[in-house]
C-alpha cells in the first residue's frame, strides 16, 4: 500500500493494474493512458489528477476524492464509488451503468450524456441537476435528493424513487413505466405530459400542489397518497 505523497507525479502510460494505491496522495498526478485495471484506489486523493485515456475497469474507488477530475468518456461501469467525492468532477459521456454511487453528492458534477442505467444512487444528492441527457433506466434513487432536478422527457422506466425527494422537479414528458415512487415527495413537481404507463407505484407519495389535470389514475396504487391542494 502506497500512502506517501505522490502529488504531481507523472505515471502516464504506466501499468498499475492490481496495484494497491489505497489512501495514496495523487493530487494533480498525471495518469494519462495509465492502466489502473483492478487497482485499489480506496480513499485515494486524486484531486485535479489528469486521467484522460486511463483504464479503470474493476478499480476500487469507494471513498476516493475525485474533485475536479475530468473523466469524460471513461468506462466506469459496475464500479463501487460509494462515498466518493465528486465535487466538480466531469463525467460527460462517461459510463457508470451498474455502478454503485450510494451517498455520493453529484450536485456540482458535470453529467452531460452520462450513462447511469441500473446504477445504485441510494441517498445520492442531485439537487437542481439537469438530467435530460442522462440515461437513467433501471437506476435506484431510493432516498435520493432530487429537488428541482430537470428530468424533462427523460426515460425513467424501472427507476426506483422510493422515499426520494423530487419536490419541484420537472418531470414533464418523462416516461414512467414500472417506476416506483412509493412515499416519494413530489410536492409542486411538474408532471404535464408525463407518460405514466404500466405498473407505476405512487403509494404514500406526496402529490400536494401538483397539477394532475386530465390524469386518469384509477389503475395505479394510490394507497395513502397525499393530494392536498392538487388540481
Amino acid at each position: 500500500c502506497i500512502r506517501d505523497s505522490l502529488t504531481k507525479v507523472d505515471l502516464s502510460g504506466r501499468n498499475l493494474s492490481s496495484y494497491n494505491l489505497a489512501e495514496a496522495k495523487l493530487i494533480e498526478a498525471i495518469l494519462t493512458n495509465t492502466n489502473l485495471t483492478n487497482a485499489t484506489l480506496t480513499r485515494a486523493d486524486l484531486t485535479r489528477a489528469t486521467m484522460s485515456g486511463a483504464t479503470l475497469i474493476g478499480a476500487k474507488l469507494n471513498g476516493a476524492i475525485l474533485t475536479e477530475v475530468d473523466l469524460s468518456g471513461r468506462y466506469l461501469g459496475g464500479l463501487d464509488l460509494t462515498g466518493a467525492v465528486l465535487t466538480k468532477t466531469i463525467l460527460t459521456r462517461a459510463f457508470l451503468n451498474d455502478a454503485t454511487l450510494n451517498g455520493v453528492d453529484l450536485t456540482t458534477a458535470t453529467l452531460n450524456d452520462l450513462n447511469l442505467e441500473r446504477a445504485k444512487l441510494i441517498e445520492a444528492k442531485l439537487i437542481g441537476k439537469d438530467l435530460t441527457t442522462v440515461k437513467l433506466a433501471g437506476a435506484d434513487f431510493t432516498r435520493a435528493k432530487l429537488m428541482k432536478a430537470d428530468l424533462f422527457g427523460t426515460n425513467l422506466s424501472g427507476v426506483d424513487f422510493t422515499n426520494a425527494d423530487l419536490s419541484s422537479a420537472d418531470l414533464r414528458n418523462a416516461i414512467l413505466s414500472s417506476t416506483d415512487m412509493t412515499e416519494a415527495n413530489l410536492e409542486r413537481a411538474k408532471l404535464a405530459g408525463a407518460r405514466l404507463l404500466n405498473a407505476v407505484t405512487l403509494r404514500g407519495a406526496n402529490l400536494s400542489y401538483v397539477d394532475l389535470s386530465g390524469r386518469v389514475l384509477k389503475r395505479y396504487d394510490l394507497t395513502g397518497t397525499n393530494f392536498s391542494f392538487a388540481t
